[in-house]
Formats: C-alpha cells, sequence, structure tokens
C-alpha cells in the first residue's frame, strides 16, 4: 500500500468527514456529534494505510480546511454538563474553542458527491439484498381458552382497569390523570381509567414509556439548571434540542430492529421511518429557536462567554450563571 503525503492524507481525511456525515446525519444540515464522526474517521484512515500517529493532526486540519470553505458549521456545544469523556476527546480545537457538533450545508458540492454515489449504489444493494433475503416465517397463533377462568387470564389488563371509566378530558403536554386515570403523560384527565373508549393505562406502558415521562419532567423541572437566567434557558434549549436528535435516532434504530424481527411488516418500519425525520425536524425547529434568541440577546451572550475583568460579582456575570 502506498504511503500518503501530508496534502494527500489531509485531503483523503476531509473526503471521509463529508463520508461520515452523510451517513449519520438525519436531516439536512443536521449537527451530528464529533464523537460520532472522528472515531469513524480515522478507523478509515487507518484502513487506507496512514499511520496512528498521524490521525489526530490530519483529522483536526482537515476539519479546520473544511470550516474554510463556509460550507462546513463547526460549534461548541453550550451545554458543558451533558459532555462526555468521549465528547471532550473527539473535539476539535479552533482557537482557544473546543468544538464538538458538526453540520454541512446541503448543497456543499463534495457533500452532494456523496450522497449521488449512496444513491446510485443503493438499487443494486437493494436488490442483491432482496434477492438473499429469507421468506418470513409464518406465525402461529395462540390457542383460544375454552373457559371463561383462562379467558380472564388472557384478557389484557387495561380492559379491566378502564372499563368502568367515563370519558377522561385531555390533560394537555406534561400533565397526568387524576385518581385512578391513565399515567401516560401528556394524556391525562379526570376520568377514572382514562375514558371508556379505549380507555387503557397498561398498553404500551413499559420502559419506554417511563423514559419519555422522566424526560417530560426535565423538560418542566431540569435538574441542577437555572432556567430562570439568560444562560440557563439557552442550556435548556440546547438540551432539549439534542434530546429531539437523539429521540429521533433512537425512533431509526427501533425502525431497524423492529424490520430485522419482523421483515413482514415494511408498514410499519415506514411509519417509524417518517416518525423518525419528523422528530429531526423538531430537534432542527427548537435549534433555530435557540439560535434566534442567541441572536437577540447576542451582547449579553458576549459578555458571559468574555467577562470583563473584576466584573463578575457586582453588575454583571454572577447573577445569570
Amino acid at each position: 500500500m502506498p504511503v500518503l503525503s501530508n496534502k494527500e492524507t489531509i485531503a483523503l481525511a476531509e473526503k471521509l468527514i463529508i463520508a461520515v456525515y452523510s451517513e449519520l446525519a438525519i436531516k439536512k444540515q443536521d449537527w451530528v456529534s464529533l464523537r460520532r464522526v472522528r472515531p469513524k474517521v480515522e478507523a478509515r484512515l487507518g484502513a487506507a494505510g496512514v499511520d496512528r500517529t498521524l490521525w489526530a493532526p490530519a483529522f483536526t486540519r482537515a476539519a479546520a480546511s473544511l470550516i474554510r470553505t463556509g460550507q462546513v458549521h463547526l460549534t461548541p456545544d453550550s451545554n458543558r454538563k451533558v459532555l462526555t469523556d468521549d465528547d471532550h476527546l473527539n473535539a476539535v480545537q479552533i482557537g482557544a474553542h473546543a468544538m464538538h457538533l458538526l453540520a454541512v450545508e446541503p448543497d456543499f458540492p463534495p457533500l452532494v458527491e456523496v450522497q449521488a454515489a449512496l444513491a446510485a449504489d443503493a438499487p443494486a444493494t437493494k436488490e442483491a439484498e432482496g434477492g438473499a433475503k429469507a421468506k418470513p416465517k409464518k406465525r402461529t397463533s395462540t390457542p383460544k381458552p375454552d373457559t371463561s377462568t383462562d379467558r380472564a387470564k388472557y384478557r389484557a389488563p387495561a380492559e379491566d382497569a378502564g372499563a368502568s371509566g367515563s370519558a377522561g378530558t385531555d390533560g394537555g403536554p406534561g400533565m397526568t390523570g387524576g385518581s385512578g386515570s391513565s399515567s401516560v403523560v401528556g394524556r391525562g384527565g379526570s376520568g377514572a381509567g382514562g375514558g371508556g373508549a379505549g380507555g387503557s393505562k397498561d398498553i404500551g406502558k413499559g420502559t419506554v414509556s417511563a423514559a419519555a415521562e422522566a424526560l417530560v419532567r426535565q423538560l418542566v423541572k431540569p435538574t441542577g439548571n437555572r432556567v430562570e437566567t439568560g444562560k440557563g434557558l439557552d442550556r435548556h434549549l440546547g438540551d432539549t434540542s439534542n434530546a429531539m436528535e437523539i429521540l429521533a435516532r433512537g425512533i431509526q434504530d427501533a425502525a431497524k430492529m423492529i424490520e430485522g424481527h419482523h421483515p413482514e411488516q415494511t408498514g410499519i418500519v415506514e411509519g417509524l421511518g417518517r416518525q423518525a425525520r419528523q422528530t429531526g425536524q423538531v430537534a432542527s425547529a427548537v435549534n433555530g429557536v435557540r439560535s434566534g434568541h442567541r441572536r437577540k440577546e447576542a451582547a449579553d451572550f458576549e459578555r458571559w462567554e468574555n467577562p470583563r475583568k473584576n466584573e463578575r460579582g457586582r453588575d454583571f456575570g454572577e447573577q445569570d450563571l
């Protein structure tokens, strides 16, 4: 394998950064964490015969070169509390700032070329996979019990829990129902059992629902962040946008998992794919709200991030941290 010059190594790293970004981004101009991008790029540099000692400088110089095009962007993650050791390890130092997030504009020519190549390869790959895919096995249904006693065992718990409930009212986002009502966040109400029509408190209620309820609690009352301050509000918006991005990736991964177990359920897989894209759009919209807030309060942010000497604790700074 021929040894690449420094210039060739940096050029290769640029191409790999764009290629990996294209694989990981779930929407146009998506912010993708460098902790996900950098390890993949460096692994591919190693596969191309680049010496391990050159991986880090090649990645940094390639990232700096891409930024100069004006169509590739790096930014720090302002929510420092959510940064992990991997985030710090894979950050790129640009001047005095550690950059954690990467975004590429959709009309950046190298990205357009990568996506065109992927689109050209997709039909052949799909056809090859389709030919090798095994036919789904026939499902056998559970035999129905004959006695009324056995029927009670097979009945979903929600049928008993919600059978006597009257129609519950919509509790609104972040609210739970009253006594005996459904505990699913966002669909509460005063009617017992969450309502007679379809009133079930246990269907779909598991670890995913519990995690969603924990997310809502943090959205409404974040731990360790003073949202009443300007800087705390910025952190909260950034954290919320990041949470929506993570959720979008989770829905996308769930669709792939379901497809692996139930290849015949194409409708479910496609529907979840659409939901993942829509959730990604929510993440982008929240990030847009945050960007608008930063632009509006630009003077305050400049002083928060670059405090004057001896300013803290007097007229500005300490009370807004």
